[in-house]
């Protein structure tokens, strides 16, 4: 059980949610601010684009960190399913309350019309994704082969796998 602490509160956050956010989301303000600049347009409402999409960044986040709990519950062994079941919900339900808020934030932004900050974020997210489901395919692998695999840890890393690969996917289909 105490591997689906691991992936629920490590894995997800290893590909972003580390010491390189806050330089990078400076630099996302410094370059949208620049942009403006150079084409003489001042957005007001920059800073709470950029707080709104970070916040529905770490929304997304901790909802597939839940939905991949939750794919562990279901495939999983008996004896941890509802522990799991319970980790998944306390990851999901502030996921959905946080995404939620911050999408109907974001919609109260001139957003639409000025997308770069939000599409830089979004590329960050796609980014954070792609190397979570990267590192749990690789995990799933290592765990897999093992001689004397562990089930359960496999198990974990495989649900991971399943459930950001197809975030990742969708991510990139929606940004191209």
């Amino acid at each position: 059980m105490d591997h689906l602490f691991t992936f629920a509160g490590v894995l997800p956050f290893m590909g972003g949610f580390g010491g390189a956010v806050v330089p990078t989301l400076v630099t996302i303000y410094v370059v949208a601010r620049w942009r403006g600049y150079r084409e003489g347009i001042d957005d007001p409402q920059l800073g709470r684009k950029l707080a709104a999409a970070v916040f529905c960044w770490l929304a997304l986040q901790l909802l597939l960190a839940g939905l991949s709990v939750l794919g562990y519950a279901v495939v999983g062994g008996a004896d941890d399913r509802e522990p799991a079941m319970r980790i998944a919900a306390a990851l999901v339900l502030p996921a959905l309350l946080v995404g939620g808020l911050n999408l109907a934030a974001l919609r109260r932004t001139n957003h639409v019309e000025r997308p770069l900050v939000v599409r830089m974020v979004a590329g960050l997210s796609l980014i954070q994704t792609g190397i979570v489901a990267t590192l749990a395919l690789v995990l799933a692998c290592v765990l897999s082969l093992l001689k004397e695999p562990d089930a359960s840890a496999a198990g974990t890393a495989w649900s991971v796998a399943a459930v950001y690969g197809v975030a990742w996917a969708a991510q990139g289909r929606s940004l191209s």
